[in-house]
């Protein structure tokens, strides 16, 4: 929410931020939080990836923000005391097989 308000008043008359700003308002529970207007901007946090060949992974977010700009690189990372770190090194091996075709 925090990260919506910054963006909200660093451009004040963007018609895309408005347009989801308003689509946003018909929550309740949206609104008492918008009335706050708690402003700060995103650096790190916790995500589950629902992969398809190995489950969930979890992971860490850090966000590298350059002050005064729009850019910003976000990294993941696994999250200690998980198996996310086998899946990602699985991951990466995944594809890169090469299958000798059959001979007859």
């Amino acid at each position: 929410m925090a990260d919506l308000c910054t963006t909200s008043s660093r451009y004040p008359h963007d018609p895309d931020v408005d347009a989801l700003v308003t689509r946003l308002d018909r929550s309740p529970k949206f609104r008492e939080r918008w009335a706050l207007r708690s402003v700060a901007q995103h650096q790190s946090g916790h995500k589950v990836v629902e992969h398809p060949q190995v489950g969930d992974v979890d992971l860490d977010s850090d966000t590298l923000i350059t002050q005064g700009t729009d850019l910003g690189v976000v990294v993941y990372t696994p999250h200690p005391g998980t198996d996310a770190r086998s899946k990602l090194d699985l991951l990466a091996t995944v594809g890169l097989q090469q299958l000798a075709p059959q001979v007859r």
